[in-house]
């Protein structure tokens, strides 16, 4: 809380209190809770993204407000259920522009949205089937659409994203995988 709210409350608590009358206290006590409200979703704001874990085919987790609070992540993201050949260009045009000494230094994330599937269609087989289709990538399974909303990627279809050590969107691509575009992509990975 900064000394310019700590002023007012103080003011304001002269003031209820000193008309000795429920009714100010009453106020004087919303306005308290609602300034700590709003100083905590400022705090909120400043201190980094909201933990958003997802689990990929072999249970593993991965959390991705923690990732992105970090900097250095790339995320590939598609909707789409004919997008594993998009995906692999993508990984494979960013690796290809990525310097090998600093390859550890980004995390890549393959993340599919399924929050299109039915109710009905069993979480187990499409993790089962994604497990035999791809025994050594793990792809992180979004089933509620989080990360659709968090970065805006509504009906973009295939996505790349680039996020900053603040969690913000530095470079996103959509579409299919060029040269030019990965390296535009990996600048913006490695900017200060």
């Amino acid at each position: 809380m900064s000394v310019g709210h700590g002023a007012i409350i103080g003011r304001l608590a002269e003031f209820a209190y000193s008309a000795a009358d429920p009714y100010f206290r009453d106020m004087l006590e919303r306005k308290q809770k609602v300034l700590a409200l709003a100083v905590a979703f400022a705090a909120l704001g400043v201190a980094g993204l909201a933990a958003q874990v997802l689990q990929d085919q072999f249970g593993t987790e991965a959390d991705l407000g923690a990732l992105a609070s970090r900097g250095r992540t790339i995320v590939l993201w598609s909707d789409r259920r004919d997008a594993a050949e998009l995906l692999d260009a993508w990984g494979l045009a960013l690796t290809a522009k990525v310097p090998a000494p600093s390859a550890a230094a980004v995390a890549v994330l393959t993340v599919t949205d399924l929050s299109a599937l039915p109710f009905f269609v069993p979480r187990g087989a499409v993790t089962s089937q994604l497990k035999r289709n791809y025994p050594k990538q793990s792809i992180f399974l979004d089933w509620k659409g989080e990360a659709k909303r968090r970065w805006s990627l509504e009906g973009a279809g295939v996505a790349v994203i680039v996020l900053g050590p603040e969690g913000t969107v530095r470079a996103k691509a959509t579409g299919t995988a060029s040269a030019a575009e990965a390296s535009r992509l990996v600048e913006a990975a490695f900017r200060p």
